[in-house]
């Protein structure tokens, strides 16, 4: 199994036009997509496409790219392909994410890793969302010449995220 939970702190800072702070604890799913159904058959409390006390919706990611139902997985390559990259169907792609609780989705930010069949890392989409139910999606794939398993991406705000 490679999917996983991490324990993380979010933080945000504003200094602009009046100073705002906050810190909390989290936690975040690691789901290889491909272990999806079998972590929704072995664990009773998760559910994939379906309600459950956890819940994974494929549709809750990359809305209004690919095919309406079909597989999450199939519509980020189908993405990938149109911004020419090539990933084969053996390639494995994790999502980093938060998952439904008791039905409800609070999820700012997505990361999707594609990894080839080596596992080493390809490229990466940040799935990004504000409270109007916008999304934009930024491929990160140019790496870091000191560490070519890094990727990173600057752009200017593009939609209003609070």
């Amino acid at each position: 199994m490679n999917s996983s939970l991490y324990e993380c702190t979010v933080m945000h800072h504003r200094l602009h036009p009046k100073a705002h702070r906050f810190a909390y604890r989290i936690f975040m799913a690691y789901f290889d997509l491909d272990e999806l159904d079998t972590l929704a058959a072995r664990i009773p409390w998760f559910g994939r496409n379906r309600s459950n006390l956890y819940a994974f919706r494929d549709a809750d990611h990359l809305p209004g790219i690919g095919e309406p139902g079909a597989p999450l997985k199939a519509r980020l390559l189908g993405w990938l392909g149109a911004h020419g990259i090539v990933v084969p169907e053996a390639a494995r792609i994790r999502l980093l994410t938060f998952p439904r609780v008791l039905g409800y989705l609070f999820n700012p930010v997505s990361f999707f890793f594609v990894f080839d069949a080596e596992e080493r890392p390809q490229c990466a989409v940040a799935e990004v969302g504000n409270t109007f139910a916008e999304k934009k999606f930024y491929l990160l794939r140019e790496s870091e010449p000191d560490h070519p398993d890094r990727f990173r991406l600057t752009v200017p705000k593009h939609f209003y995220v609070s």
